[in-house]
């Protein structure tokens, strides 16, 4: 099995990604939205990923405005992502640890 610093890295590393590709996706849209450009290609190729790359980009979905209320619901949407790419990563390494254990021979995959 991988050792729990290892995972706790890799686990770290997509909750900061996560985190950065909610920031990044959230100020394209809102530049897109602020200079009227929401029904061009780019806008809709970037609907498209943000869907599957800020699954709690719903939250945003009544933030018509710039004020505290919409920059918390951003926050904690980003923030909730990040928990959300964590929350895979961990479960990824718990199905890699399970099926290519090989240390401690309980693996499912069979050893070389």
């Amino acid at each position: 099995m991988l050792s729990e610093s290892f995972m706790k890295k890799i686990v770290l590393a997509a909750a900061t990604a996560g985190f950065f590709v909610a920031l990044l996706d959230g100020g394209l849209w809102y530049y897109l939205y602020s200079h009227g450009l929401t029904e061009t290609v780019g806008a809709r190729l970037l609907a498209k990923i943000g869907r599957y790359a800020w699954p709690t980009a719903i939250m945003m979905m009544d933030a018509d405005r710039v004020d505290f209320g919409t920059l918390f619901l951003f926050v904690s949407s980003a923030i909730l992502n990040a928990s959300v790419y964590g929350f895979v990563a961990f479960c990824a390494y718990l199905v890699w640890s399970t099926v290519f254990g090989r240390d401690r021979g309980d693996g499912w995959w069979p050893a070389p």
